[in-house]
This record gives C-alpha cells, sequence and structure tokens, in this order.
C-alpha cells in the first residue's frame, strides 16, 4: 500500500439532496445544513469540522424537493479519511454560529487524536469519531434537531461518492457527495 503521502487527494463537493420527507412543525419548511468532520490518520495530519448551509435553504425545502448544490466543502480528501456527515434543520437561527463551530473543531481535535491512538483500523477510527462528533453535536444544540449522522465512504478520487440517506422517524434526505481530483 502507499504512504500516506503518495495518496490522490481530492476536493470534496455536496454535489445534491434531496428532502424525502420534511421534519414537521410550527414553522412550515425544512432548513437544513450540514456539519462535516473529515479526519486524516497520518501522524501529523488532523482534521476539521465544516458548516455548510446556504441562506436559500432556510424555510424553503419541502417534501419531493432537490437542491443541486455544488458547494465546496474540503481541500484534501482520500481514501484512507474518515468522513462523516451531520445534517441537522435549523429551528429560529443556527445554533453552531462562528464561536461555536471554533468549539466543536477545538473538541473534535482532540477526540481525533484519542480515536487515531487507539483505534488502528480504519472502521474503528470512523465508529469511535461518529459517537464523539455526534455527542459533541448534541451538547451545543439548543433547538436545532440532528437529522441524521453517517459515515461517506471516500470510494473515489473523482466521482460521485455512495449516495447517504440521513434521518430519523420525522425528517429523512438523499445526500450525493463528490471527489474532484486535484491537478497534479
Amino acid at each position: 500500500m502507499a504512504a500516506e503521502s503518495d495518496l490522490h487527494h481530492g476536493f470534496l463537493y455536496l454535489d445534491r439532496f434531496t428532502c424525502v420527507q420534511e421534519k414537521e412543525g410550527l414553522l412550515g419548511r425544512d432548513s437544513p445544513y450540514f456539519l462535516v468532520f473529515v479526519g486524516h490518520a497520518g501522524p501529523g495530519d488532523g482534521c476539521d469540522v465544516i458548516r455548510v448551509r446556504h441562506p436559500d435553504w432556510e424555510g424553503a425545502i419541502a417534501t419531493g424537493d432537490t437542491r443541486v448544490t455544488d458547494v465546496w466543502v474540503h481541500h484534501a480528501v482520500h481514501g484512507t479519511s474518515t468522513v462523516l456527515v451531520a445534517l441537522l434543520e435549523q429551528d429560529w437561527q443556527c445554533d453552531i454560529d462562528d464561536a461555536v463551530l471554533d468549539g466543536l473543531r477545538r473538541e473534535m481535535s482532540a477526540h481525533w487524536r484519542h480515536c487515531r491512538e487507539t483505534a488502528s483500523r480504519p472502521d474503528d477510527r470512523a465508529d469511535k469519531a461518529a459517537v464523539l462528533f455526534e455527542r459533541s453535536l448534541r451538547r451545543v444544540m439548543r433547538n436545532d434537531h440532528l437529522i441524521g449522522l453517517a459515515p461517506l465512504p471516500i470510494t473515489t478520487d473523482h466521482g460521485a461518492l455512495p449516495v447517504l440517506t440521513l434521518g430519523g422517524e420525522d425528517a429523512r434526505y438523499r445526500t450525493v457527495f463528490r471527489v474532484r481530483a486535484l491537478v497534479p
């Protein structure tokens, strides 16, 4: 297997999402947004948490709606990256403002160091990171709702990734991410 530094890296994009079932509530249509955790397993590699939201999505997403987004998410993912996608539904105002996002980044950085030190297999690291990411999110959310959280396997260095279905009892979405190869 190639050394971590020899792996092909690509840009991660949120390609599109479809609202299969919106969250029913007093505020009408959904206001979805994403938090994406990206962790790398190499000794000098770290992690990041990225918030992906758009004003056009606020109070505008109903059952059956698809948004083609083509939104840049992260600058370097590869087959050994751990990527977790959390889909949240905003109520009133976004719970994950810039200050909260910075706190999540610091907290997940400490969690990621622990995951890298205690789990040698990528699946084990992803499982541990998912539990810690969800716990961290639930701790900082005030009135937004976590619709779903799932690992996103990086199966190619250029093209669409497997469709993620994120949801629970009250809402469900299908999301498609894409990797675009870096030009050498």
